[in-house]
């Protein structure tokens, strides 16, 4: 016999061996195998019904639980929805907050710009507050000038118009004694043509011109009657324009065509223009 069949035989009796040992016990411990499925059924009966209990219970509560959920998830997403425009509003904020940072910066600066127009308009203004005192204090001045000036005014008004009535009397008187020198040059006249040989009395012959050009800076006046005209040096000539007395001149030089006068200042009443007439017969 070979070592292997000699283990195998060793093994073979240790397994009897431990078979007959369980099969004595299990005798000895022998239960009612009926009785104990009955009790197992029923205690799984009882279990079941627990656990469907149970089960209707967690489904319950598992529906419950599902609506919580969906509520929670609404509310979540309504809430993730006010987030993001919170989130939004935030922003907004954010930039209405830099916008209104920038506006008050360009302010401050506006403000300290105005202000130092403002400190310069203040000075300006006491400037002008000076000037005007000073203005002021020139017209109070200017206005006593004024007043003392106008009164001074009105007096030389009334004595111009004074010194008119007297002119225009010696006007009339002039034409009166016109008329009468008139008279007497036609009566010497009249003697000439009785005593040829009378001679000439220093009366001046009828001259009629026109001022050529005038002078005020040498006392000048050129007339257009001259030497062929029969002027001589001394002979005085009235200037008028139209009806109105002028003045008178008296000649101091003699040309064959022109004769250059001085104006008489003591009989002006206006000043001599170019174009205006004179006559030695005319306001005599």
């Amino acid at each position: 016999m070979s070592t292997l069949t000699k283990v195998f035989v060793v093994l073979v009796l240790v397994i009897s061996l431990v078979y007959l040992g369980v099969s004595a016990t299990l005798f000895a411990h022998r239960v009612d195998f009926k009785a104990k499925l009955d009790e197992k059924t029923a205690e799984f009966a009882a279990f079941k019904e627990t656990a469907n209990k149970d089960k209707a219970a967690l489904e319950a509560d598992i529906q419950t639980k599902a609506k919580e959920i969906q509520a929670r998830d609404q509310n979540l997403n309504e809430a993730k929805a006010a987030m993001d425009a919170s989130k939004r509003e935030l922003e907004n904020l954010n930039t209405k907050y830099n916008t209104l940072n920038t506006n008050h910066t360009n302010l401050v600066a506006e403000q300290q710009k105005l202000q130092s127009i403002n400190e310069d308009q203040h000075r300006r203004n006491e400037n002008l507050n000076k000037q005007l005192a000073e203005e002021k204090k020139l017209r109070e001045d200017a206005q006593r000038v004024r007043d003392t000036v106008q009164a001074e005014l009105l007096a030389s008004q009334d004595r111009l118009e004074k010194a008119y009535k007297d002119i225009s009397e010696m006007e009339k008187q002039i034409v009166e004694v016109s008329k009468s020198k008139n008279d007497i040059e036609q009566q010497l006249a009249y003697i000439r043509t009785l005593v040829p040989n009378i001679g000439n009395l220093g009366v001046e012959p009828k001259i009629d011109g026109v001022v050529l050009g005038v002078s005020d800076k040498v006392n000048l006046i050129l007339i257009s009657v001259g030497g062929k005209d029969n002027v001589q040096v001394g002979y005085k000539f009235t200037v008028y324009r139209g009806n109105q007395y002028v003045t008178k001149v008296v000649v101091d030089k003699v040309e064959d065509q022109w004769a250059a006068c001085r104006e008489l200042e003591d009989f002006r009443k206006a000043k001599v223009q170019q174009g205006d007439s004179v006559s030695t017969r005319i306001f005599e």
